[in-house]
């Protein structure tokens, strides 16, 4: 005994507190028996007996080993996996109720009848169990009787687990039936009556040995395991409640009703439970098994459809296929079959690259494109640099144009990572990440359509929804070439509507449609089953009830069908005899005939010796692709000598395949989703583990130059954040976020960045405050360019707060830069000259390219204000600091915004010489985005020039190169541009088309309040001049809205003036006067001299509607004074116009005439039509009246 300290427990007389207990010392207690051991038969010499000993003792000890983990742990004892993997297991949970009444009233004395009646039950259940494959785990006490835990799918996978678990659930209620009424009786208990609750879940669980070293046990955990215990307690006697997804998966063979939803302990919503019926009086069809290759059948329509595509293609009509369908569906089939069939046409020869996403290069930029690039030019994975560059400069060379050439070749250089030499490094020098990709689109563009135009192409792009975002973006780029060239895209994604590649099916619905074809894959039908079946395996005698049990299983998946074949070839149920027609032997009904992929893995796995399953399980974690060397440095040393022949059996068992021997040997999963499930099956610390290992192989054979860093710098922060290495994860994931970063992958920057925000959180905060900072930073860039302000808002003020912690001056200024930028897209004005006057602050006076950044902001946002004193002040500023720093990039810009302010000043001519030196640096600096822009400034002031014809050619200038850029935004900004030019040149029906053009592609993309207001008064102008003036003033009033709502009065003056014409030709005079007199007043708060005289036009056209002549006279020649000083000439002569009209009714005759010709002069050198036929009358009233 012990010395203790207990309390009674209320209610129950029974039980006690224990609530102490006395230290004792080791003699108090016996010592423990030494746990048992075999004898060390590999110590012993061979000889009959000891045979016969091990045999005995095996014998005995297999039936308390779970059925299938005997071999495993024959192939190797201390194999890795055996400690424990994740499985798909259908886990049982029964409650019987009367058992322990029988124990309870037997009592002492009737040990032998307690025994027998325990092991009665136990074994009739386990017989039940085993004869459907299932595992009894344990038996224990429950808080209402006893439960027994079972489980189906571990240590050996079955292909209808399911199906298993629910027959196995409904014999064991039929055996307890039976064994309620006779045993009570046969121990001399009638009365008592034996009932039985089951609850049975299907899902992933982890599976494995636990325990200590003298002691393991085989069981499994998780919350598939809890839910199963819930739903046995929910339950009622002899009944079997499941769980929705055991009821999904074999709802076609048993009958089943709906019991509501239950909550559950442990669950945060109701569970939907199914209570079992019984079996199917007429079973349905089971589905979701795969097939093998055989002569096409079943896809006639779709065969069609792909021929139709090809010779609309050969006739040089670009053509766009999307092929959407479940794996194993036939979509790489397809496409197979397209490809031998053009290739078979020597006559007409097409051009055929491919691509392929990968599951592990989601976060990998531009992979897949870099592929199709590889595969077009020729140039193997495996090539040299030099062997690079001469195929990729031998097969521009051939395409491209001496002067397209240059402006192509070094950024598809650049693009596959290739050195630059020192001309064509400089093409890209002075591109920031935006522009390069700008840059690198346009040339990608610019390559494929040279190489249609040669010949035909096929571009095929598989497994799209693995694609990386920086991919997705040039595809959906490079789509429009199907307009323009004889190009076919093939696109092959699975119908994941929530993964990216969407997007690009619905842009090809929504803008393709004339050249699309978007075909869809379904199961086969029954008959075309049968006919791919008999065409895979000529069967010596094909019963009808075995191949309905195969069609069944394979319900239409062409994959499925394969994958059923090969195991039962593996299995030895079919085999080839001598004449190598196939057999079926021994009874299909024991044979594994995997019903889902990952049965069909697990189970094939499960046949392996453990070596091979752990060969397989960490080739998983090194992706689909495994180079050799890669495998062979995360096998550990005791598993090397295994290492060849597990993968010969591997690829035996076409779970591997080799996919390069030379030079460096690389194997690949055959399908993406056996990597997927055999990846799955691995222990989170096994796979850590090992993640870890590639990480460092990585690491190491990128630092001596085996891999280039481009590819590999995503590869390694993606394993080293996998296996939960913090610290180089945290490294790796920052360089690869600034990788994507400067190639403008903009979503692949803010994954790597967000993850290494949570490496963070895993490492000391004193040890990463930079790159803490520095993350914060990225982050708040980069959500603030694409648009999520709140997120980026709160980024940037922790990159700021660090900075200021670190004392870093310059990251305190650019945080504050951007936090400005914010403010600025809101339109809140205020607080952006607060962080610009606090990060010009934190420089403390020092001259840098942050400082000339800050003033340009500044100038900008006083230029949206109007406050354009203030904004040259600024603007100045920023081009005198950035010509002092040679900062090419911000000197232009700041020439750029000097520019555009000078013509809002109105003077238009000056603001020609600042914008050409703008774009004179831009296209230095190959800042192609930026040449499209100013090319857009130029266009604006020829245009205000009256120089219209100078003015179409910069807009199509600009048009051509944002066409090319896929920018929608500035194609409608020129829209509305041209519609300017066809409003002053009176093709009134073509200004608005091309204004309601522009603001259809503007609300689309969700522009800015500011921009939509322009489309609005513009369409409010014309509608004006077409003398719809009530229309007219509603589109005015919604530009007046959107005005306000940006807090913009850059473009009130203009505004006004409509509103006031508007009100004019209603006769509104006060109305009119009113809005001129605001218009004015505005223009020279702003010094805009343009919009002052035109706006004095309008006053004074007012005057003579009143007949203020001599106010009308006056306010007509100042206005014609400003606009000829400002050289707006056909502002100028519309003034001049109503200068003439006002000399004739003046009676001023000779004045009136001489005006009137130098209008239409003018208004024919500039095909003002309107304006020219106004003045044309005007001359023939003046000579019919004398």
């Amino acid at each position: 005994t012990v010395p203790c300290r207990a309390s009674p427990l209320d209610g129950n007389d029974n039980y006690v507190n224990l609530e102490h207990i006395e230290r004792a010392g080791a003699s108090a207690f016996p010592a423990p028996s030494a746990p048992f051991r075999l004898p060390p038969f590999a110590e012993m010499e061979p000889s009959l007996p000891t045979v016969r000993q091990a045999v005995e003792l095996l014998d005995a000890f297999v039936p308390y080993l779970p059925a299938g983990l005997l071999a495993r742990l024959a192939s190797d004892p201390r194999a890795t996996s055996l400690e424990g993997e994740h499985r798909l297991v259908a886990i049982l949970f029964a409650n019987v109720l009367g058992l322990s009444e029988v124990v309870e009233r037997l009592g002492p004395g009737r040990e032998a009848d307690i025994i027998r009646t325990i092991n009665r039950y136990f074994t009739t259940m386990t017989s039940d169990l085993h004869r459907f494959g299932g595992v009894a785990n344990k038996i224990d006490l429950y808080d209402h009787g006893d439960k027994l835990l079972a489980f189906f799918g571990a240590p050996v996978a079955h292909e209808d687990d399911p199906e298993r678990v629910v027959r196995a659930a409904l014999a064991m209620q039929e055996s307890l039936a039976g064994l309620g009424r006779s045993l009570p009786a046969e121990v001399g208990l009638p009365d008592v009556t034996l009932r039985q609750k089951i609850g049975i879940s299907y899902g992933y669980v982890f599976a494995g040995y636990v325990g200590a070293s003298w002691r393991h046990e085989y069981t499994v955990m998780g919350d598939e395991v809890n839910l199963a215990a819930r739903l046995m307690s929910v339950s009622e006697p002899g009944k079997v409640i499941v769980s929705s997804d055991v009821r999904r998966k074999v709802q076609a063979l048993f009958d089943f009703e709906s019991q509501g939803e239950v909550r559950l302990k442990g669950k945060s919503l109701p569970v939907p439970i199914f209570r079992v019926q019984g079996e199917r009086a007429i079973p349905e069809s089971q589905r979701g098994l795969r097939g093998m290759t055989s002569p096409l059948v079943g896809r006639r329509r779709e065969w069609e459809a792909l021929t139709a595509a090809a010779q609309n293609l050969r006739a040089g009509r670009g053509q766009i296929i999307t092929l959407v369908g479940e794996s194993g569906l036939g979509k790489s089939r397809l496409v197979l079959e397209l490809r031998q069939h053009l290739q078979a046409d020597e006559e007409s020869p097409i051009q055929w690259a491919e691509g392929r996403c990968l599951s592990f290069t989601e976060t990998v930029s531009y992979r897949l494109m870099q592929d199709m690039l590889r595969d077009l030019c020729g140039i193997a994975a495996n090539a040299s640099v030099a062997e690079s560059w001469h195929l990729l400069r031998q097969r521009a060379g051939r395409l491209l144009s001496p002067e397209a050439l240059p402006e192509t070749l070094p950024f598809l250089g650049q693009f596959l990572n290739l050195p630059l030499d020192e001309p064509e490094a400089q093409k890209l020098r002075y591109l920031d990440a935006e522009a390069l990709q700008r840059r690198t689109f346009v040339a990608f563009h610019a390559f494929l359509a040279a190489c249609a135009r040669q010949q035909p192409l096929v571009v095929v792009l598989d497994d799209l929804h693995w694609i990386d975002h920086a991919s997705l973006e040039l595809v959906k780029h490079l789509l429009s070439l199907a307009n323009q060239a004889p190009v076919m895209f093939i696109l092959m994604y699975r119908p994941e509507k929530t993964k990216p590649c969407w997007e690009i099916h619905e842009k090809v619905l929504r803008e393709f449609e004339h050249c699309a074809t978007n075909l869809t894959l379904h199961r086969l039908r029954s008959s075309d089953s049968e006919t791919m079946l008999a065409n895979l395996m000529s069967l010596e005698a094909w019963s009808d009830q075995i191949r309905t049990l195969i069609l069944d299983r394979a319900e239409g998946n062409p994959l499925f069908l394969e994958e059923v074949l090969r195991t039962l070839i593996n299995s030895g149920a079919l085999v080839q005899n001598q004449r190598g027609r196939w057999e079926l032997r021994g009874n299909l009904d024991t044979v594994a005939v995997p019903d889902t992929l990952q049965g069909v893995i697990m189970a094939r796995l499960d046949r392996l010796r453990e070596p091979c399953r752990w060969t397989a399980q960490i080739a998983s974690v090194a992706g689909r692709i495994i180079p050799f060397d890669l495998l062979d440095s995360a096998i550990s040393p005791k598993e090397h000598q295994h290492i060849n022949q597990c993968l010969v059996d591997l690829q035996q068992y076409e779970i591997l395949e080799e996919n390069q021997r030379t030079p460096e040997l690389i194997y690949a999963f055959r399908h993406s989703i056996a990597q997927e499930a055999i990846y799955h099956s691995l222990l989170a610390r096994f796979r850590q583990r090992y993640h870890r290992k590639i990480a460092a192989y990585l690491e190491r054979n990128h630092s001596v130059g085996q891999w280039e860093a481009e590819n590999v710098l995503p590869l390694i922060a993606h394993h080293a954040y996998a296996g939960q290495d913090w610290e180089k994860a945290l490294q790796y994931q920052i360089l690869a976020g600034q990788q994507a970063k400067e190639v403008f992958a903009n979503a692949d920057a803010i994954d790597h960045f967000q993850k290494a925000f949570t490496c963070t959180d895993h490492l000391p905060a004193g040890k990463t405050a930079a790159e803490r900072q520095t993350i914060h930073a990225a982050l708040g860039e980069l959500l603030t360019t694409t648009g999520q302000y709140d997120d980026a808002l709160a980024h940037l003020l922790a990159a700021y707060a660090l900075a200021q912690e670190q004392n870093d001056r310059n990251a305190q200024a650019r945080a504050c830069r951007w936090l400005a930028r914010i403010h600025e897209y809101r339109g809140e004005y205020p607080p952006a000259f607060e962080w610009i006057e606090r990060g010009l602050g934190s420089l403390a006076g020092e001259e840098t390219a942050e400082t000339a950044e800050l003033f340009l902001l500044a100038g900008f946002i006083h230029t949206r204000q109007g406050d354009y004193e203030q904004a040259l002040t600024q603007c100045e500023k920023s081009l005198t600091l950035s010509e002092k720093l040679n900062e090419m990039v911000v000197m232009a810009r700041s020439y750029d915004l000097l520019g555009l302010i000078t013509r809002l000043r109105g003077n238009s001519a000056r603001a020609i010489t600042y914008s050409q030196r703008a774009f004179d640096l831009f296209e230095l600096a190959g800042d192609l985005n930026s040449q499209a822009k100013t090319h857009m400034n130029l266009a604006n002031a020829h245009f205000d020039l009256g120089q219209w014809a100078k003015a179409d050619r910069h807009y199509h200038e600009a048009y051509k190169i944002f066409y090319q850029l896929g920018d929608i935004y500035y194609c409608a900004v020129i829209d509305n541009n041209l519609g300017g030019i066809a409003l002053n040149q009176g093709r009134l029906d073509e200004a608005l088309k091309f204004y309601r053009d522009g603001l259809q592609a503007l609300e689309k993309i969700g522009a800015s309040a500011y921009v939509v207001g322009v489309f609005h008064m513009n369409l409010g102008a014309t509608l004006i001049r077409e003398g719809d003036i009530e229309a007219a003033r509603q589109q005015l009033e919604t530009s007046r809205k959107c005005y306000e709502q940006a807090q913009s009065r850059d473009f009130l003056p203009e505004l006004y003036r409509h509103m006031a014409e508007a009100a004019l030709r209603c006769d509104d005079l006060p109305e009119a006067e009113t809005y001129g007199k605001k218009s004015l007043a505005l223009a020279r708060e702003l010094a805009m001299r343009a919009e002052e005289g035109k706006t004095l036009r309008v006053l004074g056209e007012i005057a003579v509607l009143r007949g203020e002549t001599a106010q009308a006279e006056e306010a007509f020649r100042q206005s014609l004074a400003i606009l000829t000083a400002g050289s707006e000439t056909y502002e100028a002569a519309c003034t001049r116009l109503c200068l003439a009209r006002l000399h004739a009714r003046q009676n001023q005759r000779k004045a009136a005439r001489e005006a009137v010709e130098t209008c239409i002069a003018t208004f024919r050198k500039l095909e003002a039509a309107l304006d020219l036929q106004a003045a044309e009358n005007l001359r023939r009233l003046l000579t019919s009246s004398g």
